[in-house]
This record gives C-alpha cells, sequence and structure tokens, in this order.
C-alpha cells in the first residue's frame, strides 16, 4: 500500500541512480502515470535503458480487480518473449511488438500505455483523452514536478534546455495552454476558479521565459550595460568575492541563483546591520556617528541598485506579450520589474538603457 510521489522516484533516483539505470522492465501502476508528458520524463530521465515501460494514460484499474494482477503478468510475459528475441539478435518489426500486446484483453480493456523500446502502444481508445477534471489533475501534478525541478529558486534542480523544440519545458507549457479553463471543472468554487487561472498564468510566464533562459540573459546584459558595469564595480569596493555570473548566454541558471541569494542576502543583512547601529547604538563619536551613515547610505544604494536583477531572477512577465507592440509598454513591463516578451528568443535588445 506504498504509495511513492513524483518527487519520491526523483530523490530515489538521485540516491541510487544505479538501480534506474538497470532496470529493465518499469511498471508505473497509477493513474496518469503514463500521459504524454511523464512517459517522456519516465523513458528519458529514468529508465533510458529499459525495454519495456507499462501504466496507464488515464485511470489506472483498482489493485483489488483481477485485471490488475492481470496486466501485471501479460506485460512482464510478453516483454520477456520479445526480449528473448532481442538479445538473439532475430529482428522484431513495430507491428510484431504492436500485435504482441494488442492481443493482450488487460491492455485492450485498459486504459493501457505501453512504451517498449520506444514503440507506443495503447490501450483502450481515448486513453489519452481526459475529461476536463483530469486534464487538471494530470497538469497539476506536471507542475509539482516542473517547479521543483526548473522553477524552485531555492535550489533549481535542471538547467534549461538548450534547444527550443521536444524537451519537457516545451511538453509542459503546451500541457498546461492546451489544459480546459478551470471553469469548466468541478474542482474549484467560483473564488478557487480565479486562483486556479492565476496560477496557471504565473506558470505560463515563467515557463515560457524560462523555455528562453539562455536568449533571455543575453538580452538583459545588454539592456542594463551600464547599470551592472557599475553594480560590479561597487560590489568589489566593499569586499565581495562572489558575483553575478556573466550573462552571455552561458550561464547557468543555478549559478546565477545562487549567486543572486548570496548577494542579495549579504547586503540585506549588512544594511539592517547598519541601520541598528546608527539608530541605536549608543555611546557613538560623531565621527563614528557619520562612518556608519556613509556605509548605510553606500549599503542603502547597493540594495537599490541590486534590484534590477529581481526580474530576472523571479522571470515574471507579460503572459500574452501584449507589451510587444510598443516601447512605451516595453519600458511599463521593465519598471514592474518583469521580463518583456519581446525579449523571447529573436527580441534581443541591441542597446543599453541609457542610448535608448
Amino acid at each position: 500500500s506504498t504509495r511513492v510521489s513524483s518527487g519520491d522516484i526523483l530523490r530515489l533516483q538521485a540516491n541510487h541512480p544505479e538501480f534506474f539505470r538497470n532496470a529493465r522492465h518499469a511498471l508505473l501502476l497509477g493513474c496518469y502515470n503514463m500521459t504524454d508528458f511523464n512517459r517522456k520524463k519516465w523513458r528519458h530521465n529514468l529508465f533510458p535503458n529499459a525495454s519495456l515501460m507499462a501504466g496507464f494514460g488515464v485511470r489506472a484499474p483498482s489493485r483489488f480487480r483481477p485485471i490488475s494482477a492481470q496486466y501485471i503478468k501479460d506485460t512482464l510475459n510478453t516483454a520477456n518473449a520479445l526480449d528473448d528475441k532481442l538479445s538473439s539478435n532475430r529482428p522484431i518489426s513495430l507491428k510484431e511488438i504492436n500485435d504482441s500486446f494488442k492481443k493482450l484483453s488487460s491492455v485492450l480493456n485498459t486504459q493501457s500505455v505501453i512504451d517498449y523500446c520506444y514503440s507506443i502502444i495503447e490501450g483502450q481508445p481515448g486513453a489519452a483523452k481526459l475529461e476536463c477534471d483530469e486534464q487538471w489533475d494530470t497538469f497539476l501534478g506536471a507542475a509539482e514536478v516542473i517547479e521543483k525541478e526548473y522553477l524552485d529558486l531555492s535550489k533549481p534542480l535542471k538547467e534549461p534546455p538548450v534547444e527550443d523544440a521536444n524537451n519537457e519545458l516545451r511538453d509542459f507549457y503546451n500541457l498546461l495552454q492546451n489544459t480546459c479553463p478551470a471553469e469548466q471543472t468541478k474542482k474549484y468554487n467560483d473564488r478557487g476558479v480565479a486562483a486556479a487561472e492565476r496560477y496557471r498564468s504565473s506558470l505560463k510566464s515563467t515557463t515560457i521565459r524560462m523555455m528562453h533562459w539562455w536568449d533571455i540573459q543575453k538580452n538583459f546584459q545588454s539592456y542594463y550595460r551600464y547599470e551592472i558595469a557599475e553594480l560590479t564595480k561597487e560590489l568589489k569596493e566593499v569586499g565581495f568575492k562572489i558575483a553575478i555570473p556573466k550573462l552571455d548566454g552561458r550561464a547557468s541558471r543555478a549559478d546565477f541563483v545562487y549567486a543572486y541569494d548570496t548577494i542579495e542576502r549579504i547586503i540585506y543583512k549588512r544594511r539592517r546591520d547598519l541601520e541598528e547601529l546608527y539608530y541605536y547604538g549608543r555611546n557613538m563619536s560623531s565621527e563614528k556617528k557619520r562612518k556608519v551613515e556613509r556605509d548605510l547610505n553606500i549599503f542603502q544604494n547597493l540594495e537599490r541598485k541590486f534590484s534590477i536583477y529581481a526580474s530576472l531572477y523571479a522571470l515574471k512577465g507579460d503572459v500574452d506579450g501584449h507589451e510587444e507592440s510598443g516601447a512605451s509598454e516595453i519600458e511599463n513591463t521593465l519598471a514592474r520589474g518583469e521580463i518583456p516578451f519581446n525579449w523571447i528568443s529573436g527580441g534581443a535588445v541591441l542597446r543599453p538603457r541609457r542610448d535608448q
């Protein structure tokens, strides 16, 4: 009766990667485990060497139904027989793979999805077509994984893909785009619908910008060139050893997040300590108080100047790119501390802000 979440599976993989690399057959028997999004994730990230992955695109049958035990026996026995042929260097056609699984009633009569050596066999027709509530369950399950791996600002686990197409961020973006409106579900009341759609819009905005991280950082560097140069110099002058990575289109997202968090935390603590000393310190000479005041001004200014990085850190912005129609709208987006839509691939900023 033990249930393992997606996060648990990722932690297990981190601790025992050889177990996942060496698995020959993987059965993921919960509901929605073999949706298109999840299947690609399991295939490429968790079980790249397995000949068989099997599970259910929508509903899994109850564990108490005889067909559940039969499904396990059928899929494993069929995979073993096909594996034997492969290991004997006997060719197997795609038709033979499909026919081998399609003749099984436990496959045909369930919403099964089988990935045998990259050949996809679906059982019951319509297995991939989810009702609205099920679409939201799938979307929310996928969002949990994407947030953990890419969007968690405490420690991103993965770098954004370099290629624009055929990656899990793109698959997730398409999934959240195509998920039905929250108002069509039975999951939410009126207030819940608005909150659900705000959550989707927020993820949509951040995900599209994360997909184009490598281009966006270059545009950011170009636009804030003078400000970044000044800030880098001033941080060195007050003794900072850590610096924001050069945003040349090759800067790691994890390195940027770590540097941002570290520098912001040091500036904030130093400014608070100086405020405490300036306003509540006792028995200070006038000369010492003037020095504390000068240092406080320095760190207040550093905090203000460093805030330009907040938009790149959070990757928030206008979801649908309305501001790309005019320069004033782009400036409004930047003024809100957001990344303009036209900074996404192909919309490079050619001149620094002070030249515009």
